[in-house]
């Protein structure tokens, strides 16, 4: 930009303002994480596994039938929320590692219209495993497999979608 012949520099510094975060309260809040994350695994009392369903179940019913079990453990979260998670975390891995990591588009139609089936497909297993749960009829019997394999679906379509918005 030019102003009576002298060139003039704009230079834009990132701050929460102009959408980016100063490298200092980044670095906190990563070693914020990291000692929360250190005292979760290392305080004395429960171990690892209990601290996790305590974290967890303010997001997740945690029903001993709804879980999957890892060495005669059951895990954390039910089979749909495992799921999701896993499903959403491995998609942004994928996307990363495939450098689609800043997209801003959504897909085409017909790859949403497939990912909204999936999504579609947990909320029909969902409430079938309610009504088997109250005791009332239902289309099928549900079992982990299915919950884990919405969950998965859901938590793929999630990447997908949400990537985007959070690059826009």
């Amino acid at each position: 930009m030019t102003q009576k012949g002298m060139v003039v520099r704009q230079y834009r510094k990132k701050t929460p303002e102009t959408g980016g975060l100063s490298p200092w309260f980044t670095g906190l809040l990563a070693l914020l994480y990291v000692a929360l994350l250190a005292t979760l695994i290392w305080w004395p009392g429960a171990n690892l596994l209990e601290r996790l369903r305590w974290l967890d179940s303010g997001i997740c019913a945690q029903l001993a039938t709804h879980s999957l079990y890892l060495g005669g453990e059951r895990l954390p979260l039910c089979s749909r929320n495992t799921g999701i998670y896993l499903g959403f975390i491995v998609t942004l891995i994928i996307l990363y590692t495939r450098k689609r990591g800043r997209a801003q588009a959504l897909p085409d139609k017909p790859k949403i219209a497939m990912l909204s089936a999936g999504i579609l497909f947990l909320a029909i297993d969902g409430i079938n495993s309610f009504l088997v749960d109250l005791g009332l009829p239902h289309l099928y019997h549900p079992d982990n497999l299915l919950r884990l394999s919405s969950g998965l679906l859901t938590g793929f379509a999630m990447g997908i979608f949400v990537l985007p918005v959070i690059n826009g």
